[in-house]
């Protein structure tokens, strides 16, 4: 059965018009397996609360075209975020827009786009070592970001309790108790990074 998921995502029409006050922003609806089209509908009508119609509209451009925005409007709107202290109920109306229903936990959740995909790209390409600490190895794209370190020319390393789905991809693996083996691993790369700093500074002198 043709199933689809809920993934915000920001995107920028212009970088001139981004944040101006204008409409830049838009909050998109990927496909995917992880949901039925039911499930997607609701999702959609609480969201943007639109019509029962207008959500299988959305879905069924997402489930052809791969995509759908279901939102598009200044970026306060499309990434309002709130503390919360109290229990949340579907009655507790959002603190952004004054609406119930809408509000979920500010995490990422099976079948959504991670968030500040473009500062990791950063972080990546300014790195010089990556290593992925307790993971499956298994869910993307988190389990891609090693392709791109070592696309990047940058070395890797695994630090975890039994070998990942990708652990072929890292450079070097470390096996055990974080607790135990990610101290250990720490103090070698700070040995080793004063060692390097010794050496050049006996060169220049």
């Amino acid at each position: 059965m043709p199933r689809a998921a809920v993934a915000p995502a920001r995107e920028k029409k212009t970088d001139e018009t981004a944040g101006s006050g204008g409409e830049p922003w838009k909050t998109v609806l990927f496909n995917c397996d992880c949901h039925t089209f039911d499930e997607v509908e609701k999702i959609v009508m609480k969201a943007i609360r639109c019509t029962l119609s207008r959500a299988r509209q959305i879905s069924g451009e997402v489930h052809s075209r791969g995509s759908a925005v279901v939102y598009d409007g200044p970026l306060e709107r499309c990434e309002a975020v709130a503390e919360w202290l109290d229990d949340l109920g579907i009655s507790e109306p959002c603190p952004a827009c004054g609406h119930a229903g809408g509000l979920r936990p500010h995490v990422v959740w099976f079948g959504e786009l991670p968030l500040f995909l473009d500062e990791i790209d950063r972080a990546l390409r300014q790195a010089d070592l990556f290593v992925a600490i307790g993971t499956s190895g298994a869910v993307y794209p988190a389990a891609g970001f090693v392709h791109e370190a070592r696309a990047f020319g940058i070395e890797t390393c695994e630090i975890n309790l039994e070998a990942a789905a990708n652990a072929g991809l890292f450079d070097e693996a470390r096996y055990g108790k974080a607790t135990e083996t990610v101290p250990a691993w720490v103090e070698e790369v700070l040995a080793a990074q004063a060692r390097r700093a010794k050496s050049l500074a006996t060169r220049c002198a």
